[in-house]
């Protein structure tokens, strides 16, 4: 792995490197997601047709690999965003209606007035201890500031510790938990923390 100094960030992703970032969304979400969009193989052609790279900011190493990225939301959607298109071309007709429905108790779509919202950060899993993931954050909260936002918020769940200890060492603050349900059975975990930090 090559030395933090050598990790670029930059908007968006290298349009060759759509399948590696679709994999390494699918490692870092695959077991939230996998009720949905398993298996492994359809859920990560489903990615590559719906990852936006408008919405996304990301690390680069010397050889011009993505080793990390962290998504945004605007009112034009997030880094991985479908109207349906996608998951139909995926799954197909039948199997893509309850896919949808699914995907929406999942995600509730929040007011983007007031906070710039996170949409998802992960870093590849050789990369990490390098302060990727500390870059990834200042880099959003660079673009949310130059967006006119005040205030940054994201969402972590429970099972993952890691990223909420990277969250509050960059001065993000809990301020609300949302428990799943029943939810929990299907997607591994018992709730997610809302976080927001001042920008």
């Amino acid at each position: 792995m090559a030395a933090a100094a050598a990790i670029s960030i930059i908007s968006g992703f290298p349009e060759q490197q759509r399948a590696r970032v679709a994999a390494l969304y699918w490692q870092a979400f695959g077991r939230k997601l996998g009720p949905i969009l398993a298996p492994r193989k359809q859920a990560q052609r489903f990615l590559q047709l719906a990852l936006r790279q408008d919405h996304a900011i990301c690390a680069i190493d010397q050889l011009g690999a993505v080793v990390g990225v962290v998504g945004f939301c605007s009112e034009n959607g997030g880094l991985v965003y479908d109207h349906g298109f996608a998951i139909l071309q995926t799954y197909g007709q039948r199997s893509a209606a309850w896919r949808v429905r699914l995907m929406n108790a999942l995600f509730r779509d929040s007011p983007l007035d007031t906070d710039f919202q996170m949409d998802g950060l992960f870093v590849a899993p050789e990369a990490r201890g390098n302060g990727i993931g500390t870059r990834l954050l200042a880099a959003f909260a660079a673009e949310g500031r130059s967006r006119g936002f005040t205030r940054a918020r994201l969402e972590v769940a429970n099972t993952n510790a890691r990223a909420r200890a990277l969250y509050e060492r960059n001065g993000y603050q809990a301020t609300s938990t949302d428990h799943l349900g029943w939810q929990r059975v299907l997607f591994g975990y018992r709730s997610t923390t809302t976080m927001v930090v001042s920008l």
